[in-house]
Order: structure tokens, then sequence, then C-alpha cells
């Protein structure tokens, strides 16, 4: 759960170097709170409003996870945006 809240902290930090249990970590516990946001908003009638900001900022922070990860292990960080941009071309 730690590194769940400094993956949040470092969102803008696309220099500095994260772990695998730091990435892995971030991953799964989002996977865990996006269904339980889902669940939870959707009751409260507040979804449309709310899910909106939480993906946008867990995007950014696994984008900037996954530049610092690519870069810890040798490859250039860039790499990361290769399935992002598929995804924008698919469409």
């Amino acid at each position: 759960m730690k590194n769940y809240f400094i993956a949040f902290k470092r969102m803008i930090d696309f220099k500095g170097e994260s772990t695998v249990n730091e990435f892995w970590s971030f991953f799964l516990i989002n996977i865990i709170v996006i269904i339980l946001i889902t669940y939870i908003l959707k009751k409260l009638n507040i979804y449309d409003y709310v899910f909106p900001i939480y993906s946008t900022l867990s995007t950014v922070v696994l984008i900037s996870l996954g530049f610092r990860r690519l870069k810890n292990v040798g490859f250039s960080g860039w790499l990361f945006l290769i399935p992002f941009a598929n995804l924008i071309l698919a469409s």
C-alpha cells in the first residue's frame, strides 16, 4: 500500500527509477481500487463525475511509473507509450 501512495507523490517525476515491486504494487492495488470505486460511485450515482478524474490521474501515474521502470531496466522510457499510441491509431 505504501508503494501505491509513493507512486501518486512521484506522479510527474519521469527522471527517477522505479523498482519492480513499486510498479506491480501500484498496478494491482489500482485494479482493486478501480473495482471498489466503481461499485461505490455507482451506488451513490456520482460515477460519471468522479471516475474520469481518478482514471486520468491513475493513467498519468502508470505512464510515469512505466517510464521510470523502463529506464531502470536500461531501455528508453518512450517504449512504454507504444500500447497507448496503438490504441489511438486503431480508433
